[in-house]
């Protein structure tokens, strides 16, 4: 079963429409930094959400271990709230296809790095 950890900048309504669907997620460690959080979650068996893309630099150059990321892509009008089901839906259609990949998700769709 899919489990995700929440970074600090991951958006409210989008971690609230992801519990109400029952995918098990993390509240987020306020006031920590990425590698912490990246240490947290790894520790946790956990795919990290957020919308910082350093956590990729972590990953990919600074090779820390990493279960997966799931980074949102959203810029420009429309609430978090809007754009949640888009987020909810693609999560549960990639489920455990998020783990050992870096997923980006925007309004145009998702794309899949694997983590080396």
């Amino acid at each position: 079963m899919l489990r995700l950890f929440a970074d600090e900048c991951a958006p409210g309504p989008v971690i609230r429409a992801l519990r109400a669907s029952g995918i098990a997620i993390s509240l987020p460690l306020l006031g920590v930094d990425d590698l912490t959080v990246l240490q947290a979650a790894f520790v946790a068996d956990s795919v990290i959400l957020t919308r910082d893309k350093d956590f990729a630099k972590l990953v990919l150059h600074d090779r820390h271990p990493c279960h997966g990321l799931v980074v949102l892509r959203f810029s420009g009008p429309g609430s978090w709230a809007e754009r949640a089901s888009l987020i909810l839906a693609t999560i549960e259609t990639l489920g455990e296809k998020t783990r050992g990949h870096i997923t980006e998700i925007s309004p145009t769709g998702a794309t899949q790095t694997p983590i080396p």
